[in-house]
């Protein structure tokens, strides 16, 4: 979907057209399902837990909030994606909880947090306590430095690609691939204590 048709979209949920949010969630529902497969991928999840499920259960999330604060407030395409990917993420990171809540304990384990994230390998089945570990590690971060966090969101959790997050963060993929590289290091080393 072109980012002109987006924002028109965006637009129009802004001011208060309660159809535009399902139209446009419906015209790029592939790209999310791209995202929330990746974050599946790279979280290990497997077959533990459906892409369809996470995209319908961030968009229920996402809808749910639109309609506690009174209509849309996406500002442009990129927010829209941004705001989906952390929805995705709860989602996943809510379902690691219950798990771990399941199993009650275990072990943390150190995180790779490679540069090639789209070639991640991960063993099967969905690991509570590397999404657990990772997920704390983001909100230390974000602490410190909320636009490290939202690089590391995007290319970990959303498995973006350097390009992709850049578009989405309106800054250059050199930014991104500089913040990434910082943000990997503090995660691995915050990981690995």
């Amino acid at each position: 979907m072109h980012a002109s048709d987006v924002t028109i979209l965006l637009e129009r949920a802004r001011s208060g057209d309660d159809d535009a949010f399902g139209e446009l969630v419906g015209r790029i529902y592939g790209e999310l399902r791209v995202i929330a497969r990746g974050q599946r991928q790279r979280l290990g999840a497997g077959a533990t837990i459906n892409t369809t499920a996470v995209v319908h259960e961030a968009y229920a999330k996402m809808a749910g909030a639109m309609d506690r604060s009174g209509g849309a407030t996406f500002a442009d395409r990129g927010h829209f994606f941004r705001v989906a990917a952390r929805a995705m993420r709860d989602v996943i990171v809510d379902y690691a909880r219950a798990q771990s809540a399941a199993k009650r304990g275990g072990r943390q384990r150190p995180v790779s947090l490679s540069d090639d994230v789209a070639g991640m390998q991960h063993a099967p089945g969905l690991d509570p306590t590397v999404v657990l570990s990772v997920h704390d590690g983001l909100r230390s971060l974000e602490q410190l430095d909320p636009e490290l966090a939202r690089v590391a969101e995007l290319r970990y959790f959303a498995g973006l690609t350097a390009d992709e997050a850049a578009e989405a963060l309106g800054i250059s993929p050199a930014t991104v691939k500089r913040r990434w590289s910082v943000a990997r290091a503090w995660l691995y080393k915050r990981l690995s204590t």
